[in-house]
């Protein structure tokens, strides 16, 4: 059976609307996974459509049925004396008896991407990246997965410096810009690397990397990967 659930969230971002309009709506990879957006309403997105479109104020893409599955994300922006206010609201449906833990995971989740997007907007805004998401073995899907990934990069608070030896891509000198217990946030010169603590709700530990300089997808993806995986031989 399904469960409907709703997921408000308002965030002031360094940018004017323009810049973050573009953000929400171009799908590049530069702070959440790629996406087609179709830019008119009624455009075709795959199985989603763009329900609202007015640019530099507001974004709705749905998809499915209210009668049955659906999901539906809707970007509100409105400039403010420091940049832009998003408002922003998640509409979907969950599966009941999983419903605890997925929402719980959706709600937290919530939060960290907004949070990339406010860094995206503020460092590298309008580029579009490479964008290269891992997961580590099952082996870190247990309740201190989260925490040696942590130790390995050396994390303790936000604004820290930390340099990270990966083979293949070299060291990684970044910034750390967000940090919790469930998630964590780098960002160097030309890229961000996210990480995800899913063991948290049953998954595997992950990480995304939003690589602004030119590069190889299948590079980084392998270098990434096999820094994952040493982590919990």
């Amino acid at each position: 059976m399904l469960k409907p659930f709703e997921l408000d969230r308002v965030v002031d971002l360094p940018a004017d609307p323009a810049t973050v309009f573009e953000a929400v709506s171009t799908g590049t990879g530069g702070w959440m996974f790629p996406s087609e957006i179709e830019p008119a309403v009624g455009g075709d997105n795959g199985d989603a459509k763009t329900a609202r479109w007015v640019p530099g104020r507001r974004l709705t893409v749905a998809v499915g049925d209210e009668s049955a599955w659906y999901n539906t994300l809707d970007y509100e922006i409105e400039p403010t004396e420091t940049g832009s206010r998003l408002r922003y609201q998640h509409r979907s449906v969950l599966e009941d008896d999983v419903w605890d833990v997925q929402f719980a995971a959706c709600d937290r989740h919530t939060d960290f991407y907004l949070h990339t997007l406010g860094e995206y907007v503020d460092h590298f805004p309008g580029r579009a990246a490479t964008y290269v998401d891992v997961n580590a073995s099952e082996a870190s899907a247990t309740p201190d997965g989260f925490a040696k990934l942590r130790s390995a990069l050396g994390v303790e608070a936000v604004g820290q410096r930390v340099r990270i030896d990966v083979t293949g891509l070299g060291v990684l000198d970044a910034t750390v810009d967000f940090a919790n217990s469930n998630f964590i946030g780098l960002r160097t010169e030309d890229a961000m690397y996210r990480f995800f603590g899913r063991n948290a709700w049953g998954g595997p530990v992950g990480m995304s990397a939003h690589v602004f300089a030119e590069s190889d997808p299948d590079t980084i993806e392998k270098a990434l990967q096999a820094w994952l995986d040493g982590i919990y031989e």
